[in-house]
């Protein structure tokens, strides 16, 4: 809301919101479903030659086993900047035989000349859970981005 023209820039440019079959640089049908649904999510921009002190974290649950959740993010580390960010996902176990839950997460990742972004993503879904995540990344020249992924099922049996 605030700044509109900086979000227009990078928002939905690595995963356009259409669906288009043959073509490689474009979305999957699940990345579709998102960005039709899409339901939050966090925008973070950091500027030219800027250090962000502490880890920046966003944390997305779902506590309804009976609803899908859609979250879209956009993180722009800036020229020189530099950033480390948790990326979490989360779903409450649903009960035995009951609906499952669906989950789409989409993050969009542009690191700048010279930046560098620490990215980790985890996600805990339960056993009554099917999530993905697209988390594509532009890094010019000379920027920095490692990618860490965790995931962990959590099954309970009774």
């Amino acid at each position: 809301r605030e700044h509109p023209d900086l979000v227009r820039r990078y928002f939905m440019r690595l995963v356009p919101p259409r669906w288009l079959p043959g073509e490689p640089s474009n979305a999957g049908k699940f990345e579709a479903l998102n960005a039709a649904l899409f339901d939050g999510g966090t925008f973070l921009y950091v500027p030219p030659d800027t250090t962000v002190a502490l880890p920046m974290r966003s944390a997305f649950w779902s506590g309804s086993p009976q609803l899908g959740f859609f979250p879209r993010s956009l993180i722009v580390v800036d020229r020189g900047a530099r950033l480390v960010y948790v990326d979490e996902y989360r779903s409450a176990q649903g009960e035995a035989g009951g609906p499952l839950t669906f989950g789409s997460g989409v993050v969009e990742v542009f690191v700048g000349d010279g930046a560098r972004l620490d990215y980790v993503s985890s996600q805990e879904w339960s056993g009554t859970t099917g999530g993905f995540l697209t988390a594509p990344k532009r890094t010019e020249s000379d920027g920095v981005r490692p990618f860490p992924r965790a995931t962990a099922h959590r099954h309970e049996w009774t």
